[in-house]
């Protein structure tokens, strides 16, 4: 307790971690390659966590600061068809954690704007986005054009990225509005494996839906590998999600289901259930022009 005390009072940062505690992992994406400093687990009991007493460390941002399955079949899905809707778009990225995913969708195009709680978004997210940054080109006079309203910290293969702080148990809109990020015209929203315990159930359905209702009517495409046991009564399984999301009005539709074992080399890959990629929107208003 005392060491953490310490700690706290000298302001120690997770920036100040030492090489050995913090590793790289990278990814590429449609060619372009990405990569984000993650906690190295081989020093996870010795490990002393510097945002033990910040406010919103909750067990929730913990996690943030490793990389998980679903942000890595997030990246496979945007090889794909996935790569296609947010190329060019304004995107949105939930619960980004070390921003693997929404670093791969703004590598081949997207406008990307990550974001997790402050002190993840801190200490994590937003050195991630600058560890990916492009070189300044002389010929655009060494800035990124950016809209007003959507500010990206530079530009990141084909698209931009940036990230602000988004604590998911307060209104969404005000924060985004603090951040100078327009939430209404969010066009993709990103979620990978984000959320899985009870109590963020209905605080990222809450925020889903605040964005979902904007004025460009996204998507949101949630990767999810259901680890919940029957019964439990601390993590949430995909079921819990759903229910919520279709109890609220929203359209929820399976779009696929895969083994974890298909994308990559099965001794890598922990045991547990499959991967399911769901994509949620509200209905249509029937004053709304249809779909082209």
């Amino acid at each position: 307790f005392f060491l953490f005390a310490e700690m706290a009072a000298t302001g120690v940062s997770g920036a100040d971690q030492s090489s050995e505690e913090f590793i790289d992992e990278p990814a590429t994406c449609r060619g372009h390659v990405i990569k984000v400093t993650k906690r190295n687990l081989m020093y996870e009991e010795t490990y002393v966590d510097p945002n033990f007493f910040a406010d919103d460390y909750t067990v929730a941002a913990a996690t943030g600061f490793q990389v998980w399955e679903g942000a890595r079949v997030m990246v496979e899905l945007l090889e794909g068809e996935l790569g296609d809707l947010v190329r060019n778009k304004r995107v949105l990225e939930l619960g980004s954690g070390t921003g693997l995913a929404g670093l791969a969708a703004a590598a081949i195009g997207g406008q990307v704007m990550l974001t997790d709680l402050r002190t993840v978004e801190e200490c994590s997210l937003r050195p991630n986005v600058k560890l990916n940054l492009s070189p300044p080109s002389s010929s655009d006079g060494g800035s990124v054009k950016a809209a007003p309203s959507w500010p990206v910290l530079g530009q990141v293969g084909e698209g931009t990225a940036g990230s602000f702080a988004l604590d998911w148990t307060q209104p969404p809109l005000p924060q985004a509005e603090a951040a100078g990020v327009d939430l209404g015209s969010t066009e993709v929203i990103l979620a990978a494996e984000c959320v899985w315990l009870k109590d963020l159930v209905e605080p990222f359905v809450d925020t889903v839906l605040a964005v979902l209702a904007g004025r460009e009517r996204p998507v949101c495409h949630c990767c999810y590998r259901d680890r919940a046991k029957e019964g439990s009564k601390t993590f949430a399984g995909m079921a819990e999600v759903v229910e919520e999301f279709e109890k609220r009005g929203c359209s929820v539709v399976l779009h696929r289901r895969f083994a974890l074992e298909t994308l990559g080399d099965p001794k890598d890959i922990p045991p547990g259930n499959d991967m399911l990629l769901y994509q949620i929107s509200l209905p249509q208003d029937p004053q709304d022009p249809p779909s082209a």
